[in-house]
């Protein structure tokens, strides 16, 4: 696990004012209510032990950050995988996403990578062209990603699955748990922003269809006002 407090910066200067702006005022309510409202950050810390208990049950390194990697981890193993998701994203490159702190020994593959964008700069195109240079595999979660690449890259490249699809329905069975929910209902879930607006349409839809609005609330450290008003279920033991 690589700690990389560049990666915040890169995020800030590519975020506008406005939504700069609405990200601060949610991450200061969030913190705010964890210390006023007993009932809210009791709600919270169910939350982070059920994602620490998950986690606990998956095998890790212990935590390092971009000073230490190398020496840690640097020839620790014959073969290092990045991946998936945005971790080749261009809006906040991470060296340790390209694993350069690998041994000239150590074999690199990236599986499902995405790059989350439709073009890339100059600085960009060079960029990875240098880091992926000794990478003895490559994929890519999109084919979007792939036609990017493919005249930047020059080695095969594939498109896969996300590896949250390589396991069969019956693993996730065993893992999933059953809501304790008796009536119809709707689960949303928006970590990918404009939560506000998509709870009001979605608390709307449910209303007239006599549904239930599950909802994982104040989420990703930041409260969110919709979620308060327009949710039937809070679940805090999941988001």
């Amino acid at each position: 696990i690589v700690d990389n407090n560049k990666n915040s910066i890169r995020k800030i200067l590519h975020t506008n004012k406005k939504d700069l702006f609405l990200k601060f005022k949610r991450k200061f309510l969030y913190e705010l209510k964890c210390r006023t409202d007993s009932s809210f950050s009791k709600n919270i810390a169910l939350r982070k032990k059920s994602f620490q208990d998950f986690m606990d049950a998956i095998p890790h390194t212990e935590v390092c950050n971009a000073s230490n990697v190398h020496k840690a981890y640097g020839d620790a193993f014959d073969i290092l995988i990045t991946g998936s998701d945005q971790v080749w994203n261009p809006n906040w490159w991470d060296a340790a996403y390209f694993l350069d702190f690998a041994s000239s020994a150590t074999k690199k593959v990236a599986y499902a990578v995405s790059l989350n964008v439709d073009q890339l700069s100059e600085k960009d195109v060079e960029y990875i062209r240098e880091k992926t240079k000794d990478f003895e595999k490559i994929s890519l979660r999109e084919i979007g990603s792939k036609k990017l690449l493919a005249d930047i890259i020059d080695k095969p490249l594939h498109v896969t699955l996300d590896p949250t699809l390589l396991f069969q329905r019956n693993f996730w069975d065993t893992v999933a748990v059953k809501p304790d929910i008796d009536k119809p209902y709707v689960l949303i879930y928006f970590p990918g922003g404009k939560e506000e607006i998509n709870v009001q349409t979605w608390h709307t839809f449910c209303k007239k269809e006599g549904l239930e609005l599950l909802t994982f609330p104040h989420f990703q450290g930041k409260y969110s006002v919709a979620d308060e008003i327009h949710s039937d279920i809070r679940d805090y033991s999941s988001g």
